[in-house]
């Protein structure tokens, strides 16, 4: 295996575990993108304003730190009052939320020390938990968004089974399941690609290959089924709505 180093990377010594002539193809031609980033910089190092914008980036992230950190102790705070399904989803969204924004220090650190390329594997040593919270966070936006949407079109039958804890271990196990997918993913793209070195100032750092275009796809999968579920409760509110005041009238 390279010296992780090594500047720059030896093109013909990296192996991909990689077994047809087609998907070979394929990486070889996905490797050229990956390293172009890294054979740019890795004489004169990542441009200062690169290191200012990761600052900025940082700054930003902790403010949302602290606000969605402030929103879950108002949950705890009042968790006797808040005890719904989707007040814990919320919650736990916020809790998560503030933790992957914390996460952003480690690249931030890492630049301000001058460590800006790192091998793969440990990029994902690093951001392992940073890309479990951050799936999970878009995972609770959809359980959220579902939640919402049974209790709006299926009245009866979430007030019948929304908070009982069957229901509430389904939409977690959902969310881990889709997290958990995410780490066994990017395991895979470390091992099939031990040699690559990541400037690692965030979780994306670590999607590499055809699974990158794979992961982003069901997210943005998912994010499309929250538009929808929200489009879809919009539009059962409006027919209650209209409902209701046929029967005042």
């Amino acid at each position: 295996m390279q010296n992780i180093h090594e500047f720059p990377p030896n093109d013909s010594n990296l192996n991909y575990n990689v077994t047809t002539n087609g998907v070979r193809i394929i990486f070889e031609f996905l490797k050229k993108i990956f390293f172009k980033f890294y054979l740019t910089f890795w004489k004169n190092g990542i441009p200062t304003l690169f290191i200012i914008i990761v600052g900025i980036r940082w700054f930003i992230a902790m403010i949302g730190f602290f606000t969605n950190l402030l929103l879950f102790w108002v949950f705890a705070v009042n968790r006797k009052t808040f005890q719904g399904t989707c007040h814990i989803l919320i919650a736990t969204n916020a809790l998560t939320t503030s933790l992957f924004e914390l996460s952003l220090t480690i690249g931030f650190i890492m630049q301000l020390i001058g460590i800006q390329f790192v091998n793969i594997r440990i990029c994902l040593a690093l951001q392992a938990v940073p890309i479990f919270l951050r799936n999970f966070i878009i995972s609770t936006l959809c359980v959220i968004a579902l939640d919402r949407l049974l209790s709006t079109a299926f009245i009866s039958w979430h007030l019948k089974n929304g908070e009982t804890l069957k229901y509430r271990m389904a939409l977690f196990a959902f969310c881990f399941i889709h997290a958990g997918v995410f780490i066994a993913a990017t395991l895979y793209s470390a091992y099939i690609m031990p040699d690559l070195k990541e400037v690692c100032i965030s979780s994306d750092d670590c999607y590499q290959g055809w699974l990158e275009n794979v992961l982003f796809l069901i997210n943005v999968a998912i994010l499309l089924l929250v538009l929808i579920f929200y489009i879809a409760t919009w539009t059962f509110l409006r027919i209650l709505h209209k409902s209701n005041v046929r029967t005042i009238a």
